[in-house]
């Protein structure tokens, strides 16, 4: 087995990375809808406009993605910090409060799509 310090903060790194992830495709979602919603108040060319909604749907494409990624990571992390073996690493003191901001996330997302599944 490696070392268990670098083990755990390699595990924590993964998931605060994949918490960047979910935070940036949620802002690139918001700005895509901006953008085609600006293209239709402009009434630009129609194939800019689909194009716009072409970029929109990759965007929302990737959050599922990045919540998958966040939940796997989240698991692994977690069993990190449930196993005896790694007890009273102090390392485990930092990656708690990320585990904490990984399941709030996760259950934030599962509460907010449950009403929009059909509408998305």
């Amino acid at each position: 087995m490696s070392n268990p310090s670098r083990t755990v903060n390699i595990k924590t790194n993964v998931v605060k990375r994949i918490l960047k992830d979910v935070e940036v495709a949620h802002i690139d979602i918001q700005d895509a809808k901006e953008r085609v919603q600006a293209r239709i108040d402009n009434q630009e060319d129609e194939h800019e406009i689909e194009h716009q909604k072409f970029v929109l749907k990759q965007h929302l494409r990737a959050l599922p993605d990045a919540l998958r990624r966040l939940q796997q990571a989240s698991d692994d992390l977690q069993s990190i910090v449930d196993n005896p073996v790694y007890e009273g690493l102090p390392e485990l003191e930092s990656a708690k409060p990320v585990l904490e901001s990984a399941k709030e996330i996760l259950q934030k997302e599962q509460s907010s799509n449950a009403p929009k599944n059909g509408h998305a």
